[in-house]
């Protein structure tokens, strides 16, 4: 995968979103900065692995995994995922699907009220499976958009 450059900015290092996903590598661009006085929110690409306990075959994996993201990277505002659509996307001859839906909130202050989760799930040859995310508030600039659709477009497997 490669990660969009400007105006997406690349946290350096890897991170891990506890129970959900692990070696988590992202890139964000800011859609709203300070909505709030104090808080910016963002587009933002995500890079990474699921962790070896979660069991269960590709589709159980992505639909979990879809619903775990869309409960925990909103800073703990309530959301509300909708409109779930699945299809097969192989990678590289690997096994893959790529999920799309809609985190729906509403924040005080802030003017989007949700975001287009896409979500791709390739299974790999020691086991494990390969994430990648991208995060589009309804109201993001159409360019900011673009990038992040040509960074999961980008997505291979060796």
């Amino acid at each position: 995968m490669v990660l969009p450059g400007a105006p997406y900015s690349l946290y350096p290092d890897p991170m891990q979103l506890k129970g959900v996903l692990e070696s988590v590598f992202t890139a964000s661009a800011p859609v709203h900065e300070r909505y709030d006085g104090r808080h910016t929110w963002s587009a933002a690409v995500l890079l990474g692995r699921l962790p070896a306990a979660v069991n269960g075959d590709l589709e159980t994996q992505s639909r979990v995994t879809m619903q775990q993201l869309s409960e925990s990277i909103f800073d703990g505002h309530p959301t509300r995922l909708v409109d779930v659509t699945m299809s097969d996307h192989a990678i590289g001859g690997q096994a893959g699907l790529l999920l799309t839906g809609r985190v729906r909130y509403a924040i005080d202050g802030l003017p989007s009220r949700y975001d287009t989760l896409t979500l791709l799930l390739v299974g790999v040859d020691d086991g494990s499976v390969v994430v990648a995310a991208t995060l589009v508030p309804n109201d993001t600039d159409a360019t900011l958009a673009r990038q992040a659709a040509a960074a999961l477009d980008s997505v291979t497997i060796r």
